[in-house]
């Protein structure tokens, strides 16, 4: 992890690179950053499609990675919009059983 901004998977230059190199790839996850989340299905359902879901965990990454590749300030502020009101601008949960929940998610944000 580099100590420079965007804190990424590796340099902007390094990410930039990729994107040219993978273009599939990184077409994939620029459609995953412009794409609403998505309800997971059920675990029960045989015939449920586990990889066409967009959790907010991969929207999140997906558009830090957009707008670190294409020195998009607007996705950035919208990436940043989105985490605020998906995991801090919320109501403290109470009971011990959401307390743990909460505490076992903090490290994936």
């Amino acid at each position: 992890m580099p100590k420079e901004h965007p804190r990424l998977l590796g340099s902007r230059e390094y990410l930039q690179h990729l994107a040219k190199e993978r273009p599939d790839a990184y077409r994939r996850t620029k459609e995953i950053a412009q794409r609403q989340v998505t309800v997971p299905p059920s675990v029960s359902d045989a015939n449920a499609d586990f990889g066409a879901q967009i959790s907010v965990e991969s929207k999140l990454v997906s558009m830090s990675l957009v707008a670190a590749i294409e020195q998009d300030a607007n996705m950035g502020r919208a990436a940043v919009d989105f985490a605020l009101a998906q995991f801090l601008n919320k109501p403290v949960r109470v009971g011990h059983i959401p307390f743990g929940a909460d505490v076992g998610e903090w490290p994936r944000v």
